[in-house]
C-alpha cells in the first residue's frame, strides 16, 4: 500500500510542477533589472505558496483516496469471504444432494426388491392356499380308504364285501372269485394315480408347489396334454416365422378319461395263456412273462388297502416283478409304481416339455438339423439363409405319441402338471 501510495504522489508531483519547472527554463535572471526582479521574486513567493496549497490538496486527495481504497478493501475481503463460504456451503449442498441421490436410489432399489418380495409371499399364498385344499382332499381321500379298509377286514368273511360284483369288471370278479385268469386278452388302461408329492405348474404359473403328501386324482379329474406323431412338411421359409405355432399346435388337452377311453390301440395289451403265460406288448416291442395270482399270507397284509393278491411275473432273467390288487372306493386296481411302469417298457405318462421339432433339411436327402420351442435365433439365421437359398425343405415332426398329465381348471385350483407316483389301472377285454 505504501508503494502504491508513492507511485501517486510523484505523478501528481511531476503533473503539478511540469509548468513551472518549465516557466523558470526560460526565464534568465542577468537581464532582469530590480524591478523585475522583485517582481519575479514574487511571482515565485506566490508560486511556492500555490505549490504548497497544491501538495496539501494532493495529500488531502491522497489521503481521500487511500481511505477510500482501505473502505472499498474491506468490502472485497467481506465479500471474498462470502463467496468462500457461499462455495463451502455449495460443496456441502452437493455433497447433500449425492447422498440424497443414493438414497432415492437406494430407495427404489428397495421398493422393487419389497415389490419382487411381495410378489413372492402372495405366490406362496397361493401355493399355502392349495396346499391346504389338497391336505384337505388327502385327509378326507385317507379316512375313506381307512374306513373301507376296515369293513373289508371286519367283513372279510361275509358276501358284503366293498367291491361291486354286479359289474361286468373283470378285476372285480377276479377280486371276488367269479373268475379266473386262463387264455384272455386285456387292454390296460388307467384310471388314476396317486402324484408324487406337491404340485408343478404347468400352463399358467411355472413354479414348484411341495407338499409332503401325494394326492389320488381319478383320470376324470386330469387332462391329457398330448402330442402326436406327425409331419408336416413345406419349402416356404417364411412359415419358419411362426415355428412356434407349428410346435403349439401339435399339443391337445384333453380329458383323460376321455382320451384313455378313445385310444386304447395307444395302451399296453396284457395277453394270458391258460393263467400260466403272459405277454405285454406295449407299441412295437413285447415281453413274455411266467405268471402266477399269487397271495400274501395274512400278517403281511398292508392297511393301507392291500388286498393280499398280486400279479406275480417273472421275466426270462428269472427277475420277479411284483404288481399288486388294491382296493381303492370299492373297486379294485392293478397298481404299479413309476419305476416298475418304465422297467416294464410301458408308455411314458410324465412328459411335460415340447416334443415337436421344427427340421430343415437340404434337398430331398442333405443335411439336416432340428430345432425345439426356443430356438429364436437359429429359426432366424434360417430366414435369413433360406431368403437367398431356395434348395431348402422344412417341416415340423414329432417321433411318436407323448403323454403328460395335467390337473383340470376348477374354481378353486389352476392347472397344474402332476407326476405319477402310482398309477391305478384296469383290465378291459379285448374282443
Amino acid at each position: 500500500m505504501k508503494c502504491y501510495q508513492k507511485s501517486l504522489l510523484l505523478v501528481f508531483s511531476c503533473l503539478w510542477f511540469a509548468p513551472f519547472l518549465h516557466a523558470q527554463e526560460e526565464v534568465d535572471v542577468n537581464d532582469m533589472n530590480k524591478r523585475e526582479l522583485r517582481r519575479f521574486a514574487t511571482q515565485q513567493l506566490k508560486t511556492e505558496d500555490s505549490l504548497k496549497q497544491a501538495i496539501n490538496q494532493f495529500e488531502q486527495d491522497i489521503a481521500s483516496k487511500n481511505a477510500f481504497i482501505d473502505q472499498n478493501r474491506a468490502t472485497i475481503d467481506e465479500l471474498n469471504a462470502k463467496l468462500e463460504s457461499a462455495q463451502t456451503k455449495t460443496k456441502e449442498l452437493e455433497q447433500r444432494l449425492i447422498s440424497l441421490e443414493e438414497k432415492a436410489n437406494n430407495n427404489a432399489l428397495l421398493l422393487e426388491e419389497s415389490q419382487k418380495t411381495n410378489t413372492g409371499l402372495n405366490k406362496q399364498i397361493t401355493i399355502l392356499k392349495d396346499s391346504i385344499a389338497l391336505l384337505v382332499k388327502t385327509q378326507a381321500t385317507l379316512k375313506e380308504a381307512i374306513n373301507s379298509n376296515e369293513n373289508q377286514t371286519e367283513e372279510a368273511t361275509t358276501e358284503t364285501i366293498s367291491v361291486s360284483s354286479s359289474t361286468n369288471d373283470f378285476l372285480n370278479q377276479l377280486y371276488i372269485g367269479d373268475v379266473a385268469l386262463s387264455n384272455q386278452d386285456f387292454v390296460l388302461i388307467p384310471k388314476g394315480i396317486i402324484s408324487e408329492r406337491g404340485l408343478e405348474r404347468g400352463k399358467d404359473d411355472g413354479y414348484y408347489n411341495s407338499t409332503t403328501v401325494g394326492t389320488f386324482y381319478n383320470t376324470s379329474e386330469l387332462e391329457v396334454a398330448f402330442q402326436g406323431k406327425m409331419k408336416k412338411t413345406t419349402t416356404n421359409v417364411q412359415l419358419l416365422k411362426d415355428y412356434k405355432k407349428l410346435i403349439e399346435a401339435n399339443l391337445k388337452f384333453i380329458p383323460a378319461d376321455q382320451f384313455f377311453g378313445k385310444n386304447t390301440h395307444m395302451l399296453p395289451k396284457m395277453s394270458f395263456l391258460k393263467g400260466k403265460l403272459m405277454s405285454l406288448n406295449s407299441g412295437e416291442s413285447s415281453t413274455d412273462f411266467l405268471f402266477s395270482l399269487a397271495e400274501s399270507s395274512s400278517e403281511n397284509i398292508n392297511t393301507n388297502g392291500q388286498t393280499g393278491f398280486y400279479f406275480n411275473l417273472t421275466d426270462d432273467n428269472e427277475k420277479e416283478h411284483k404288481l399288486n390288487l388294491i382296493v381303492w372306493q370299492g373297486e379294485v386296481y392293478l397298481i404299479f409304481t413309476t419305476t416298475q411302469w418304465s422297467t416294464l417298457g410301458l408308455p411314458d405318462l410324465t412328459t411335460r416339455k415340447y416334443k415337436t421339432k421344427v427340421v430343415r433339411q437340404q434337398g430331398l436327402d442333405g443335411y439336416k438339423s432340428e430345432v425345439g420351442y426356443n430356438s429364436d435365433y437359429i429359426v432366424n439365421s434360417w430366414l435369413r439363409e433360406g431368403n437367398r437359398n431356395k434348395n431348402y425343405n422344412y417341416y415340423a415332426i414329432c417321433d411318436k405319441g407323448y403323454v403328460g398329465l395335467y390337473t383340470k381348471t376348477t374354481t378353486f385350483q389352476k392347472s397344474a402338471y402332476v407326476k405319477p407316483e402310482f398309477i391305478f389301472c384296469k383290465l378291459q377285454t379285448l374282443e
